[in-house]
Parts: structure tokens; C-alpha cells; sequence
């Protein structure tokens, strides 16, 4: 993974990897969070997963999907992005369950005004559109009965009640969900 806190000329590594990228793929902006966040909703992910055996993948808050290209001033754009704005909370509320394979078990995220700005931030400096955003945590991507994601969810413990976004990555998601990857991690370096 090629990060901001790599060792080396990040910015050269980035602009020759983004130009060999271009073809057609499609691509993610996800929102990640801090360790302590992470590891509480880690636990309920992994514990979901292990009930109802779903494919395995990196926690994160979808920001945009189905980005089908991407390029240096992407790059440039995500970059200068994280570094004016600094970590933010967001308030989550409840597990909750949807009839839709990437939407199947969640923590669902309140539409806060700072999320919703940060969004519109990024949707803004990429050109895309930002109108349908239902925030959330998915648990557990795929096709499970109702009745045993209901089961599942009572089982499970309740997220914390705030999480500490303290990064942005830019992600291939043109293979299967287990071999979707982070081409670049933008930590939020603003104050």
C-alpha cells in the first residue's frame, strides 16, 4: 500500500502508479477510522462474519463508489484535502439490516452536518455527484435470510456511540470484495 507515511518520495511513487491505474476500474473513496474505533467495530465485524460467513473486508465508511477513473489530480486533490481538515467524530446509531448484499448488516451513521460538508468537499474537487449518501459501517456483505440477520444482530454488542474518522483512502474495488485494495492512505492532517 502506498501511503503518505511510507518511507521515500511518496509523491513520485504515486504520480507513476496512478498513471499505470487509468484503465477501465472502478474505484472508492472510504472514510477509515482511528485504532480504538476500529477495534470496537472490529469485534462486531468479525463476530457477524463468523455467524453468517460472509466475505471478508477492510472496515471503512464508503464516502463515494463506483469511480470509474482516476489520475494525478486525483491524487493531488485527495492530498491536499487531508491535509486541511483534521480528524472528526461521527455519531453512529443503530445495527441495522437492509435487504441489499452490500448493505445486508450495518451500524448506521447520523447524517451530520460536518460529515455531510466533508463529503460534499470531496464530491466537489472530483466532479462527482453527491446527492445519495446513507452513511454507514457495514458489518456483513451478502445474501442471508432476514430472519438470521435478525438472529445475528441480537447477538451482537452496540457500537460505540461516536467514531473518530482520522483518514481517507482511495480504493480499487474492481476485483471480487477479497481483493479489493488501498492504493493510498490520506491521513487528516488539518487542525
Amino acid at each position: 500500500m502506498l501511503g503518505r507515511s511510507d518511507q521515500g518520495d511518496t509523491n513520485r511513487e504515486s504520480k507513476s502508479f496512478m498513471k499505470t491505474n487509468i484503465a477501465k476500474q472502478e474505484f472508492c473513496v472510504w472514510a477509515h477510522f482511528d485504532k480504538k474505533s476500529s477495534l470496537d467495530l472490529n469485534s462486531i465485524k468479525n463476530s457477524a462474519n463468523k455467524k453468517l460467513s460472509g466475505p471478508q473486508f477492510e472496515l471503512h465508511l464508503t464516502l463515494f463508489s463506483q469511480i470509474e477513473s482516476i489520475d494525478e489530480r486525483t491524487d493531488e486533490f485527495l492530498s491536499r484535502t487531508s491535509d486541511y481538515n483534521a480528524p472528526f467524530v461521527i455519531t453512529t446509531d443503530e445495527i441495522q439490516i437492509k435487504n441489499k448484499f452490500f448493505q445486508a448488516l450495518f451500524v448506521k451513521i447520523k447524517n451530520e452536518n460536518h460529515l455531510m460538508k466533508f463529503r460534499k468537499q470531496i464530491a466537489k474537487g472530483l466532479n462527482l455527484e453527491s446527492e445519495s449518501f446513507f452513511p454507514h459501517v457495514s458489518l456483513y456483505y451478502g445474501k442471508e435470510s432476514e430472519e438470521n440477520k435478525n438472529k445475528v444482530k441480537k447477538e451482537l454488542s452496540q457500537p460505540p456511540k461516536e467514531l473518530l474518522i482520522d483518514r481517507i483512502t482511495l480504493v480499487d474495488t474492481s476485483k471480487e470484495i477479497e481483493s479489493w485494495s488501498v492504493l493510498k492512505s490520506y491521513p487528516l492532517n488539518g487542525i
